[in-house]
């Protein structure tokens, strides 16, 4: 049986509304971490780091997938 990492993040969105936040970075911060996620705030309202866990995730499968690629060189040589 094959199991496979997935990378995956957590994301809270609406953080112009700081007066209304329930959740504090922190605690989001801690959650992720418990979960074994990446966490990150962004605003979809004023367009801030909305594409920052986009191109996380892009890299860190980029990265995942060459080291596949790797791993099935050294077992085929």
């Amino acid at each position: 049986m094959v199991v496979y990492d997935c990378t995956s993040v957590l994301v809270a969105n609406k953080v112009d509304l700081d007066e209304r936040r329930i959740i504090s970075p922190k605690a989001g911060e801690k959650l992720a971490e418990h979960h074994g996620l990446k966490y990150f705030e962004v605003s979809a309202k004023d367009q801030k780091n909305v594409e920052v866990p986009f191109y996380y995730l892009a890299n860190e499968f980029y990265k995942l997938y060459h080291e596949r690629i790797e791993t099935t060189r050294s077992m085929t040589v």
